[in-house]
């Protein structure tokens, strides 16, 4: 369950990088994207 929720947490983040235009939301939508990035591989290593 926790994969799913990282892989669709990183799809969000992708998008949001893509559309967005302003810097807080880009700083937002990265750290969003780094922490499933740790999500997936914490899954990895259990």
């Amino acid at each position: 369950m926790v994969e799913k929720w990282a892989i669709e947490l990183q799809s969000l983040s992708q998008t949001g990088l893509t559309c967005t235009k302003d810097v807080y939301d880009k700083e937002r939508y990265e750290k969003i994207r780094e922490i499933s990035t740790e999500m997936l591989a914490e899954k990895i290593f259990i």
